[in-house]
């Protein structure tokens, strides 16, 4: 066997190898999760975006601060109406998802009443904001939602309560990932 059939061998071992050696850490890092059947109340790990995780913490607690807040009368005897929020986030987020289920717990409290038709009159309005930063590097994608939510007294315009909630989720990619 001559030095150019020994290269060529040389080099299918070669090639052998390395296909090999690939197959093995294809397999090896591979990594399929088995189904989940998640619970609505579960906590969404998969990504950092907005979800449905978020649109219910975010509702859950705002409502909780509105309910208990000394500082503001709250009260049946008094008319709401629920404004705009808006999404100055970098995600695309339902905000009248957002205001809606906020409205509903309130109204299900039987603490607050609103009407739907702003031509009406109305004491207080609520108005909204959700904004949000990014940050991602070789390793890690960081993102932070916060929303804010005042109410405004209708006849004096003066913000009479206001409120802050912030979502922090961070996602690591593993040491060997495709």
């Amino acid at each position: 066997m001559d030095r150019r059939e020994r290269d060529t061998k040389n080099s299918y071992k070669m090639i052998r190898a390395l296909l090999t050696l690939l197959l093995i850490l294809n397999v090896g890092c591979s990594h399929k999760e088995p189904p989940v059947n998640r619970d609505s109340n579960e906590a969404e790990i998969s990504t950092i975006r907005w979800g449905t995780d978020e649109l219910k913490e975010m509702s859950r607690k705002m409502v909780q601060e509105i309910l208990k807040s000394p500082q503001t009368d709250f009260s049946k005897n008094k008319t709401y109406y629920f404004g705009n929020i808006r999404n100055d986030s970098y995600d695309q987020i339902d905000t009248k998802a957002l205001a809606s289920k906020i409205k509903t717990a309130l109204i299900e409290s039987k603490e607050l009443t609103f009407t739907e038709n702003k031509n009406s009159p109305y004491d207080y309005v609520f108005k909204g904001k959700i904004s949000s930063i990014f940050k991602r590097n070789q390793q890690n994608k960081d993102m932070f939602f916060n929303f804010n939510l005042t109410v405004t007294n209708s006849k004096t315009s003066n913000i009479v309560w206001s409120h802050s909630v912030e979502i922090r989720k961070l996602y690591k990619r593993p040491l060997l990932s495709w």
